[in-house]
């Protein structure tokens, strides 16, 4: 097995587990089709992997990614190295949703760019004020993302192995975390930084499977800034404009993947889904009942409080991007407009 403490079962499958009763756990909600098979991509030469590895690891450690011990780094160099051990972390890439539809040539070039990150119980990965630009894929352990507000952190969703944190900032939707990271165990992270993603995209080219978002970066980015697209929701249009805002500005901008499940039947939602780009298709019951694309607004009664139980599933059938609002988050900020 590879030198580190990474294993096949480290990052999970995308078959689905047994559903929390509520549905913000980010780490075992996926219900994806059979992935083509992967196809054997160019392997560097040898003496080319630890140049990129340092280069990589010095980039990380100057914008604060938590470097893992020296022993634990020699382990990492001695995993690139061999190609047994690098195709196995290769093949861990491939179950994290973001890389699972990406060609293995594109794994083999882009897992020289990780870097592995240490992260004891109770540390700060980052605040929610935060710039940056980095990726973290979860490889052991647990993160708790909340927001930060001024009667204290609301929770907002739980990320386990396999899960990600960082992409819409990887891919320059977002400059700000918007959200903090905090691990609640000991925590293993690969981090991977967006100039480094960036020149593997240029080297092999970008995936067909991330277009949706690499097509479309800048309009995407503007889509999620634009607090109009709250302003003008059915849902909100009794509240006033600044309160609205309010809402938008404590909103989270989400990356969602195909066969993401957003909401399963029948659990306690916390959580609404505005859709900024990409489609779902919701189910009831394991039956079709629509199929809904950009403008869709999903899951308002959880957030409203009229009804928290799900009445129907919702799985992402395309790469999405979606702000996501929280019920506590909606009642606090509602909280200071009495005329609401």
């Amino acid at each position: 097995m590879v030198a580190m403490p990474l294993s096949r079962q480290s990052i999970r499958s995308s078959t689905p587990g047994p559903q929390p009763q509520d549905d913000d756990d980010q780490s075992t909600t996926f219900a994806r089709s059979p992935r083509r098979p992967a196809t054997t991509g160019s392997r560097p030469p040898t003496q080319e992997i630890v140049p990129r590895i340092e280069a990589a690891s010095r980039t990380c450690w100057a914008k604060g990614i938590q470097p893992v011990s020296e022993p634990r780094m020699q382990s990492w160099r001695k995993s690139m190295e061999e190609p047994k051990l690098r195709q196995q972390l290769v093949k861990l890439l491939a179950r994290t949703a973001i890389f699972a539809d990406t060609t293995e040539r594109f794994r083999q070039a882009i897992i020289l760019k990780f870097v592995p990150a240490e992260y004891e119980a109770n540390q700060q990965v980052w605040d929610g004020d935060a710039e940056g630009s980095w990726l973290g894929v979860v490889v052991t352990g647990r993160l708790h993302l909340s927001l930060q507000r001024v009667v204290g952190n609301i929770l907002t969703t739980s990320i386990g192995p396999g899960g990600t944190i960082g992409d819409p900032s990887l891919f320059g939707l977002s400059e700000k975390r918007c959200i903090a990271a905090i691990a609640i165990v000991p925590t293993m992270l690969l981090t991977l930084d967006a100039a480094h993603f960036h020149e593997i995209l240029d080297a092999v080219g970008p995936p067909p499977s991330l277009s949706l978002i690499l097509d479309h970066v800048d309009q995407l980015s503007q889509l999620v800034a634009n607090a109009e697209t709250f302003v003008t929701l059915d849902c909100f249009r009794s509240l006033e404009k600044k309160c609205v805002l309010q809402l938008h500005a404590n909103s989270e901008p989400r990356i969602c993947y195909p066969g993401q499940v957003l909401m399963m039947e029948g659990t306690l939602g916390k959580d609404m889904f505005v859709f900024l780009s990409g489609a779902c298709r919701v189910e009831k019951d394991g039956r079709l009942l629509a199929e809904l694309s950009r403008g869709a607004v999903l899951g308002e009664l959880a957030v409203i409080g009229l009804d928290r139980v799900r009445s129907a599933t919702v799985v992402c059938s395309s790469l999405s991007v979606v702000r996501v609002l929280h019920t506590d988050v909606f009642h606090e900020i509602l909280s200071g407009f009495p005329a609401a």
